[in-house]
């Protein structure tokens, strides 16, 4: 069975079902650290997921629609390092730098 993991703009609504709950996540600095096969992701965004694309060795499938977390499942969370100046303008995303990518787990 191949191990995908998911990528997400950010923490999605099922992480927070549980009353309590307990989100934990470590900045990657290195695209080497992702321990998947296939990412499965969720980012709309297509100079981000281009950059995923050329930097992961997992095998990087877009999907749409919203992701559910599991609990202890481990799921990426990628966003850009810096803002756009104006509201709805694009942002220059062309190398792994530029992101912000958590690995992180709810449990």
């Amino acid at each position: 069975m191949r191990k995908v993991m998911k990528v997400l703009p950010s923490l999605p609504p099922s992480a927070f079902r549980h009353e309590r709950f307990t989100v934990k996540c470590v900045e990657l600095k290195d695209p080497s650290e992702i321990d998947a096969e296939v990412l499965e992701s969720y980012i709309r965004h297509m100079p981000t997921v281009e950059v995923l694309f050329r930097n992961v060795k997992a095998h990087v499938e877009v999907t749409g629609g919203e992701a559910k977390v599991e609990p202890n499942e481990k799921f990426l969370v990628v966003s850009l390092r810096q803002r756009a100046p104006v509201s709805g303008a694009d942002v220059s995303v062309k190398e792994w730098n530029d992101l912000r990518v958590l690995m992180c787990m709810v449990g």
